[in-house]
């Protein structure tokens, strides 16, 4: 009996790399949106902070 050969494999080992792959970089790509969000929050803090400064002095 034969062991099992690459070209028996090859079927079902990529498209497990592939899933694999692929939910690696969704993962990165949640990763950076939350990121990006927190960033964006900080920026809006900051504008809605000096517009409140800005009604309070009576502008």
């Amino acid at each position: 009996m034969p062991g099992i050969g690459f070209t028996e494999l090859f079927p079902v080992l990529v498209p497990r790399l592939l899933l694999v792959g692929g939910f690696i970089v969704l993962l990165v790509a949640v990763w950076r949106l939350m990121r990006a969000h927190e960033a964006l929050v900080a920026v809006l803090k900051e504008i809605a902070g000096n517009l409140k400064r800005g009604l309070d002095d009576g502008q």
